[in-house]
């Protein structure tokens, strides 16, 4: 397996990795930007004009995106943005323009890109840019199950408790916190059986919905396998926090005197 180290600096496999879409047709710029987000533990994928990016989008699955307005030929940044927008809506956009194109950037706010930056731009400019993306997308891809934060995109499980008061950290505006320990880290199956039984919420899934979803397979459920898979999940999670429905399937059980899973 080939490992990498992350945007929070953990050894993760190169598939875990954050992945972003790299629009643009100066091949300088693409090797500053390549560069520079390689070294903050992204993968980068390139695309010089707007076909090739639509190609990217429908391959592969994308956390962020930076596309340049311009392109020649073909679909326009703006374009892209809005395929990209419609196939994969999580995914978060930096626009990239030139000093007269305010008017196309604040377009392109409006149809789902969370920033612009107008080139020439400084590097902690592009990876503050980035950053801000990158949490934005964050905040949507964690959820919480009892006492561990699980990471929805890389698998990392952190737990959350109390402590003492006089041990808060500056700006914590309560007592629960993070604890930075090491727990088992999900496999690319488990992360895809628990986004479902996320979306699935209060009525489950059946095992045939989660056979169809999880592993794309239209011959009948393999009820060894996903029995095997979710009670590796268990023991990651917790094995409280999922239920089996006898005869139908799987859900995730909401504590519900704090809304949480």
């Amino acid at each position: 397996m080939n490992v990498v180290k992350d945007v929070a600096g953990r050894n993760v496999s190169a598939e875990q990795a954050p992945r972003i879409l790299i629009v643009e047709d100066n091949p300088d710029m693409c090797t500053i930007l390549v560069d520079n987000l390689q070294h903050e533990g992204y993968v980068p994928l390139v695309a010089q004009r707007g076909d090739s990016a639509l190609a990217l989008i429908d391959a592969e699955h994308l956390d962020l995106a930076i596309l340049d307005i311009r392109l020649p030929g073909g679909p326009s940044g703006l374009e892209v943005l809005a395929y990209l927008k419609t196939v994969q809506p999580e995914a978060e956009v930096v626009m990239l323009t030139a000093l007269d194109e305010a008017t196309p950037a604040v377009t392109a706010i409006k149809q789902g890109a969370s920033d612009y930056l107008i080139k020439p731009f400084r590097r902690h400019t592009l990876l503050a840019a980035v950053e801000r993306a990158r949490q934005a997308r964050q905040g949507r891809e964690q959820v919480r199950i009892g006492d561990r934060v699980v990471d929805l995109r890389t698998g990392c499980i952190q737990r959350c408790g109390q402590v003492p008061a006089e041990q808060v950290s500056a700006g914590q505006s309560s007592a629960e916190q993070v604890f930075e320990e090491q727990v088992p880290v999900l496999s690319l199956t488990e992360i895809a059986v628990l986004r479902c039984l996320v979306r699935a919420g209060e009525p489950g899934i059946s095992y045939v919905v989660l056979w169809q979803e999880v592993w794309s397979a239209d011959s009948a459920p393999d009820r060894g396998l996903i029995q095997r898979t979710l009670s590796n999940l268990r023991q990651k999670i917790g094995k409280e926090w999922i239920e089996v429905i006898r005869g139908r399937g799987y859900r995730l059980r909401r504590e519900r005197e704090r809304g949480e899973w």
